[in-house]
């Protein structure tokens, strides 16, 4: 399988890469069945397996090639194993990966340093659509069990840097006098966040993919149509995961005497509403990543833009947002930029959340003002 492949990315990849596409997920978890996996040779042999039965195969597969593998035992919630209280409670497995001393990789970002000075990759062969190097949002962060003899010891799991998960919306529109709108949309995607998309549109049908789009737009639209939806490297876990369409909204543009009012934010919200109670316990923000807009809107024949809204910058620490919104030639260019820098937050730290979420949310409701000559 790793054929004469010498480099250490290279053969763990062609190794994770059989375990996620080959071997399917089946819980059979029926007395000891959910505590002790099956052996290797008849999870290879049976094309299937649970959590611990793919990580075991993983690992035995490694090391009969010289590379030193072993279980980790972690939980998908988030928070739920405390590394100071000695416990057995778990529902996952997953594999660590010895790194060669000396090492290094730019694609390898959920490596751990033990105690011992080992360097270990994390990785999670159930999951299918996260790839080698990176780890489902969900464990990012949390603590497991490290399974190594006498150095056995609890890890936390690491959490990928903002620019390892990206996600990038760029569009192209043109407003015409009547308010209609119309244009085309790509959005990039590339980091494990990009995973659920990915699973969403391999797993389903042309239909629901159209109706997996249809109701993100209508967090936007009262009124839309949906045309040529396609994606793009939906299995090639190394590539940008990338989802094209285009639309006609009628009336997104509001009428008012020779103006139109006109939202530069066209679509996608990032915003979301907190309530004034006072926190107690910390707050999880679900991920650590880069979102991106750029939207282009052509305004229509006989208009000029008239008012435009403020910059706005904000930099609370743990995250910063910056938007801004240009003319030049005739063309509204919106851009914006949230990048969230850290996974948990303390329970003081609410009310820069709820600062930072009211300028999202007062930028992704402003308008700007077009004036006809």
């Amino acid at each position: 399988m790793t054929g004469n492949e010498s480099d250490f990315t290279a053969r763990a990849e062609k190794i994770a890469e059989f375990l996620q596409r080959e071997i399917r997920y089946v819980g059979i978890e029926i007395g000891i069945g959910g505590y002790q996996p099956h052996p290797a040779a008849a999870v290879f042999h049976n094309r299937y397996g649970d959590c611990k039965d793919k990580a075991t195969l993983l690992i035995a597969m490694l090391n009969s090639i010289g590379v030193h593998a072993t279980y980790v035992l972690v939980d998908t919630r988030r928070g739920f194993v405390d590394a100071d209280v000695p416990s057995i409670d778990g529902n996952h497995a997953i594999a660590a990966i010895e790194v060669p001393d000396g090492y290094n990789d730019a694609r390898l970002k959920t490596i751990v340093k033990t105690s011992n000075g080992q360097r270990f990759l994390i990785f999670d062969p159930t999951n299918q659509y996260v790839p080698l190097g990176l780890l489902p949002t969900y464990l990012q962060g949390s603590y497991g069990t490290l399974v190594n003899g006498v150095k056995s010891q609890v890890i936390q799991l690491p959490v990928v840097p903002p620019d390892g998960d990206v996600i990038e919306r760029i569009a192209k529109f043109q407003l015409d006098a009547d308010g209609t709108l119309q244009g085309s949309i790509t959005e990039n995607r590339v980091g494990a966040s990009s995973g659920r998309e990915r699973n969403y549109f391999a797993e389903n049908t042309e239909k629901e993919r159209r109706e997996f789009v249809e109701r993100q737009l209508r967090e936007d639209f009262s009124e839309f149509q949906l045309k040529d939806e396609s994606a793009e490297n939906v299995q090639n876990l190394g590539q940008k995961f990338m989802v094209k369409y285009q639309i006609s909204a009628p009336q997104y543009a509001k009428t008012a005497g020779n103006l139109l009012l006109i939202r530069p934010r066209v679509l996608g919200s990032y915003g979301e509403a907190l309530n004034d109670r006072p926190r107690e316990y910390p707050i999880d923000l679900r991920m650590v990543g880069t979102r991106r807009d750029s939207f282009d809107v052509a305004v229509p024949a006989g208009f000029v833009v008239d008012e435009l809204p403020d910059p706005i910058k904000v930099d609370v620490g743990f995250a910063t947002y910056n938007s801004e919104v240009k003319a030049d030639q005739n063309v509204l260019h919106y851009s914006r930029e949230l990048v969230v820098k850290e996974l948990m937050l303390k329970p003081d730290q609410y009310d820069a959340l709820k600062k930072l979420e009211a300028a999202i949310t007062t930028d992704e409701n402003r308008s700007a003002v077009l004036k006809k000559q």
